[in-house]
């Protein structure tokens, strides 16, 4: 049972979290509960197996559901293939029972994990003070996009790294247009 203290934390850091940061609580989850499946098969908690496995499932769906295939069709079809294949790998490991599926599923969790966290914008200074490159030319804070926060992070940031940000987005929370 989840503490309510946590849960109200998690509640509020999820309702004003990013699309981005949605999406790397998302792959979280995802990881979280494909570890919690390989626990449960080596302690032969079938109900607990088949819990976390779904729900692992679940939010993989979710992650295909909100690809934005107008924005890149070619990257959007790579990412809801390469989620298909999780989702196949997990169904695999409850059918059989085993560990290497599970493992499987999380290495390639954990890589698109780091690449999504490749993408986030620069942490702020220390007193919550934007860094140099969010300030206008006055000093001010500068009213930037999430797409754009990414590009001024990084001006060599490669295509495929933009792509990545622009072809999904969360149900219900829009991207603004840069």
């Amino acid at each position: 049972m989840r503490n309510h203290g946590y849960q109200t934390y998690l509640d509020q850091e999820v309702l004003a979290a990013s699309p981005l940061k949605l999406i790397q609580l998302s792959y979280g989850a995802a990881i979280e509960s494909v570890r919690a499946a390989q626990r449960f098969v080596c302690q032969r908690d079938i109900r607990a197996r088949v819990r976390a496995i779904n729900k692992a499932i679940g939010i993989l769906t979710e992650l295909s559901r909100s690809l934005k295939y107008e924005a890149s069709p070619s990257l959007s079809q790579k990412l809801a293939g390469l989620y298909d294949y999780i989702v196949r790998r997990l169904i695999e490991a409850n059918l059989q029972q085993s560990e290497k599926p599970l493992a499987e599923a999380e290495a390639l969790l954990c890589t698109l994990a780091e690449a999504w966290k490749a993408c986030a914008p620069p942490p702020l200074e220390r007193g919550g003070v934007p860094t140099d490159s969010f300030l206008s030319a006055e000093g001010h804070v500068a009213d930037v996009t999430l797409r754009d926060a990414y590009v001024l992070q990084d001006a060599s940031a490669t295509q495929d790294t933009r792509l990545i940000q622009d072809s999904c987005v969360m149900p219900g929370v829009p991207i603004a247009a840069g």
